[in-house]
């Protein structure tokens, strides 16, 4: 299942409205989705 565009909008907005990094905002976002990630591995 791809990243739905809400997902994508929250990321977005964590780096241009509250100053973290792609770096910052991409390892939270992998932390709290392991399953969703690890499934588009296999």
């Amino acid at each position: 299942m791809p990243m739905d565009n809400h997902t994508i909008g929250n990321l977005i907005a964590e780096v241009a409205l509250n100053g973290k990094t792609v770096d910052q905002v991409t390892k939270e976002w992998m932390d709290k989705n392991e399953s969703t990630w690890m499934a588009w591995t296999k």
